[in-house]
């Protein structure tokens, strides 16, 4: 744990300390919420409804989870709260395919 994350000005550090939860939790909220989405699927295709608008709300999840992890591990870096980046080494190419990945 980086202890130097609570010794920052109050909306600094609260802002990080933000961030690093969105980081680290992100992930579980994504899966449920597409877990939730197949299961209406499910529900509806066992009552013989028609599915097709439905199948556009876990790529949503999944889209909307990637900007926010994204964007977390791109402040986060910049502030200094992480050293790399994962996967890819450089800032621009990093947020750009994260970017383009999610859409």
């Amino acid at each position: 744990m980086n202890y130097g994350l609570y010794n920052r000005e109050i909306m600094v550090g609260y802002l990080i300390l933000l961030l690093v939860y969105i980081n680290a939790s992100i992930w579980w909220y994504v899966i449920a919420g597409v877990l939730i989405s197949v299961g209406k699927i499910v529900d509806m295709r066992l009552a013989n409804e028609k599915i097709g608008r439905q199948w556009s709300h876990p790529f949503f999840i999944l889209a909307g989870g990637l900007l926010f992890w994204s964007g977390s591990i791109y402040i986060l870096v910049i502030s200094g709260a992480l050293e790399v980046f994962p996967l890819i080494d450089d800032r621009k190419q990093f947020i750009f395919l994260t970017v383009l990945a999610s859409s």
